[in-house]
């Protein structure tokens, strides 16, 4: 590129580039999206399936309809668990929310391991 490029110009504005902004061909970049998607999918529901089965401070298990209750603190803590969080980490943001859906302050992060334990299978 010359000097008197665009990109050389003072305050010129670049285009923030995604990871998927590179020279691979378009199908290339479709699948690598697509399979990211599936893999956030697949984690999001084997989380969520976690939650309701060892965790559920409001007892919603059982209600169909309730399924998606604890959809809201998943993709927290899918990135904990790939950011290498430590157990005590996740089981304090597990209180945390517990302690925001009951609206006390009773519920102690040790109560967790089971959780924690459940959660670490996902990721192997």
């Amino acid at each position: 590129m010359a000097p008197g490029h665009p990109a050389f110009t003072r305050g010129a504005v670049r285009k923030r580039m995604s990871p998927y902004d590179c020279d691979m061909p378009k199908s290339v970049r479709r699948n690598a999206k697509q399979k990211n998607l599936r893999q956030w999918k697949d984690a999001h529901k084997r989380v969520r399936t976690v939650l309701l089965e060892h965790w559920d401070p409001i007892g919603v298990r059982d209600i169909a309809a309730a399924k998606d209750e604890y959809d809201s603190i998943v993709p927290q803590l899918i990135r904990l668990l790939s950011g290498g969080a430590t157990d005590g980490q996740i089981s304090a943001f597990l209180a945390d929310a517990a302690n925001d859906m009951l609206g006390d302050g009773d519920v102690l992060t040790d109560q967790y391991k089971s959780v924690v334990d459940a959660l670490r299978k996902i990721e192997a």
